[in-house]
């Protein structure tokens, strides 16, 4: 009898089924998952009674009792997750899938119109400046949610004095909003210095983005 062992990187587009005995859902890289993240998986086989799974060199932890799990890749460049079920005829399965892990990828950030880069140069009206809100996210990994930064610095380029702005949450303070208000258009800020962290990465993020802004009135 052929059995089929389900694996899902969430949030899943599609499958594919080989001639062996794995199907795969998943996302468009349906075998790499992130070092320093929570990589949710879903894990199905159709026809057992029971199933363990177990993943080499990472972390599998059990969400559910749906087949939810989430994957921490750690050392090494893959990893296996390893299956043994207890099929309906009595039969035992044994199946394995390899995923390779790759390195947290870039953090990067946007305060317009959800336009994430890592350095790059808006032209804003004060306006839009003063309505943005700051936020964090991975846009390389499908899910990954945007978060909301804690904090950040704005340096302006033309002024002499107090060229800093402190800002504590993800939007402007009274402060800054009264700054902004009297720059001269062709003003240059940068912001930087940017605290926060992103749901579902649990490693320290070392090299936050940096966004230059040019106001046009």
């Amino acid at each position: 009898m052929k059995h089929i062992l389900i694996f899902l990187l969430l949030p899943f587009v599609g499958f594919s089924q080989n001639d062996k005995n794995i199907s795969v859902i998943s996302a468009e890289k349906m075998n790499v998952i992130y070092r320093g993240i929570e990589n949710p998986i879903k894990i199905a086989v159709p026809g057992s009674r029971s199933f363990n799974a177990t993943a080499k060199d990472s972390a599998l932890v059990k969400v559910d009792s749906v087949g939810n799990y989430i994957l921490y890749g750690r050392s090494g460049h893959e990893t296996t997750i390893t299956i043994e079920a207890m099929m309906e005829d009595g039969s035992i399965l044994h199946e394995e899938k390899i995923f390779k892990i790759l390195g947290i990828p870039m953090v990067e950030a946007a305060l317009y119109r959800g336009e994430y880069c890592y350095h790059c140069m808006f032209e804003m009206t004060k306006q839009d400046l003063i309505d943005a809100k700051l936020t964090l996210s991975m846009p390389t990994v499908p899910f990954i949610r945007e978060s909301d930064v804690k904090g950040f610095t704005i340096f302006l380029f033309n002024e002499k004095k107090n060229r800093h702005i402190e800002v504590l949450g993800s939007e402007m303070n009274d402060q800054a909003i009264l700054r902004i208000k009297k720059l001269k258009k062709g003003t240059e800020l940068l912001i930087n210095q940017i605290k926060g962290n992103i749901a579902g990465v649990d490693m320290m993020i070392c090299k936050m983005p940096q966004l230059k802004v040019i106001l046009t009135d």
